[in-house]
């Protein structure tokens, strides 16, 4: 009876867990090297696609297997689509993403936010219910030009321009172990 119990819970999770131009964390090089799009660049471990609507899609190997993947959105209307269903580049709001998924997520100390000329950038993770033991990085922005008052919830005027799905492993990696959990966080399923 265990036995099949996690059978079906492995099912289960396998189904839920997200993939981008059918890559899933976990799948093969091989798999990648089967994409039917431009490659913009290639190193070793490292894949760089140019998707469709004009945006970049890399995507990071280790020990054959695939270990991160990043949406990245080009600035153009007409590429305003990402990889992930139910998220739009410039339209989706870090609001939108912390009501979709109950809780304001976590960040790793090491990787909160980054500030440029023009745009604060802030970097919300969500740990995703799947056996592939994922991570969901929403990157979202905000310009230094926009109108922020004392009562302003900036939440609303940070929208998504990149999306990351890594194993919890490498993002650690890259990024430190230590987090911050908001208050209710919870995993969520994609």
């Amino acid at each position: 009876m265990k036995t099949l119990f996690a059978f079906a819970a492995a099912a289960c999770f396998a189904v839920f867990a997200p993939a981008m131009m059918g890559i899933k964390i976990g799948s093969s090089e091989a798999t990648v090297k089967k994409l039917a799009l431009k490659e913009v660049k290639h190193t070793e471990g490292m894949y760089k696609y140019r998707t469709d609507n004009g945006n970049d899609f890399s995507i990071t190997i280790e020990e054959g297997k695939v270990v991160y993947m990043e949406n990245d959105w080009l600035q153009e209307p007409e590429g305003a689509q990402s990889l992930l269903p139910g998220f739009t580049f410039g339209k989706t709001t870090l609001k939108d993403i912390r009501q979709r998924f109950g809780s304001k997520g976590f960040v790793y100390a090491e990787n909160q936010n980054m500030v440029t000329k023009e745009y604060l950038y802030e970097f919300t993770c969500y740990e995703i219910t799947s056996l592939n033991n994922e991570v969901l990085v929403v990157v979202t922005k905000i310009p230094f030009s926009a109108t922020v008052g004392e009562n302003t919830d900036v939440s609303k005027l940070l929208t998504l321009d990149s999306i990351v799905v890594a194993r919890k492993e490498y993002l650690e990696y890259l990024w430190g172990e230590q987090k911050a959990y908001s208050t209710g966080y919870k995993k969520i399923i994609l």
